[in-house]
């Protein structure tokens, strides 16, 4: 089916439903501080090509964001981590969705390598003329004052992975074409920049993972659940953002019902389903690694979790999906008092009925395997 096929556009966009979360709400304190201090980064930066685009910029709240993804950041940690949300979301718009490069892959995969090289070689300022590649270097300059050479490398390596996703949805764009839901579950390990911001977890709070921690492949499917239910989510609340400003079938709700033959609201009903199945999974898996791990371990992977609850507050109340224009005089809600509250979306306390005990997608399968390999070892001390 066309990304572009009328018929197979929504007529209606189904309600933001309850979800499925049993991960404690945790808030750092302070993060209206944090994004004022972001919108002045992006100010300097010149992060936006309108008016209206730093106008969504600007409420997009990365500093709330952070602040609920890293609970027990340091400030050094959060700032970094509030920032590079902010050149996110600005690149999302102007580079992957939006912009003149979202349906031209081959010019996309030049401006990507320059923006590359500005992380691999922070020492050397011969891209700044490129404000996305001087903004990136600043955050790989400041990453590279409180990280080690080891956390810096695996930020790098995931950057180099959202990137390469980047191409392949643009080539399906201009193809006008909807991937498969093997495919999309796939590229949305990476797409949706939650590699590149797990990847820092450990940064942020002030900690570092050895490599046989990082890597061991309990660790790993923790992480790639991460990512898939905070992208999944994602879907879900941002459907009529995607919908009405870019349209080109890369959504799971669209992909499901292209794959199912369905209309929209079986469609989520499936997703929801399908994030319930991974969520409880994610939860047990949580329980077994924090049972055999240190201190370090088990702060690494509660933050892994508080990404999961951080995006559903987050994104239930960020204007950036509830104005999708980004036009509204004021929020529909109060957001500086709903923090506190300890409670921002609407939940439930069981999972679907519908979800099933595993996923048979070969992306993903692996996350319910017993784990015959052995752990890495880090080198004795």
């Amino acid at each position: 089916m066309s990304a572009h096929d009328p018929e197979s556009a929504p007529s209606a966009t189904p309600a933001v439903p309850s979800f499925y979360c049993p991960i404690p709400f945790a808030v750092h304190p302070g993060h209206e501080q944090l994004t004022q201090a972001s919108i002045g980064w992006l100010e300097r930066y010149e992060l936006f090509g309108s008016e209206r685009q730093y106008l969504r910029l600007t409420r997009s709240m990365p500093g709330l964001l952070a602040a609920l993804a890293h609970p027990r950041g340091t400030d050094e940690g959060l700032r970094l981590a509030s920032d590079f949300l902010m050149w996110l979301y600005a690149f999302d718009d102007e580079y992957c969705e939006e912009g003149p490069l979202a349906r031209r892959p081959g010019d996309l995969v030049a401006t990507l390598r320059r923006l590359l090289r500005a992380v691999e070689v922070p020492e050397s300022d011969a891209f700044d003329r490129d404000r996305y590649a001087a903004a990136l270097r600043d955050i790989a300059v400041r990453l590279a004052g409180c990280a080690s050479p080891a956390q810096t490398s695996r930020w790098a390596d995931a950057l180099r992975a959202y990137f390469l996703d980047q191409v392949w949805c643009a080539q399906l764009r201009v193809r006008g074409v909807v991937p498969s839901l093997p495919d999309y579950l796939l590229m949305r390990l990476a797409n949706g920049s939650m590699g590149v911001t797990t990847a820092l977890c450990d940064v942020v709070d002030g900690l570092e993972l050895s490599p046989g921690e990082f890597g061991s492949p309990r660790v790993r499917a923790l992480r790639e659940m991460t990512c898939a239910l905070v992208g999944w989510d994602n879907d879900i609340i941002s459907y009529e953002k995607e919908r009405r400003r870019v349209g080109d079938g890369q959504n799971l709700l669209d992909v499901l019902a292209r794959d199912h033959r369905c209309a929209r609201p079986q469609a989520l009903a499936t997703a929801l389903a399908l994030r319930d199945c991974v969520m409880r999974r994610f939860v047990g898996l949580l329980e077994e690694v924090k049972g055999g791990a240190g201190p370090q371990l088990r702060a690494y992977v509660d933050g892994l979790a508080s990404w999961i609850r951080a995006n559903l507050e987050w994104g239930q109340i960020c204007e950036r999906y509830l104005d999708v224009e980004g036009t509204a005089a004021e929020l529909a809600v109060p957001v500086r008092d709903l923090p506190r509250s300890g409670l921002i979306g609407v939940y439930t306390a069981t999972p679907s009925p519908s979800a099933p005990e595993r996923l048979h997608i070969p992306a993903v399968s692996w996350w319910w395997d017993a784990f015959e390999f052995p752990e890495q070892r880090s080198p004795a001390h």
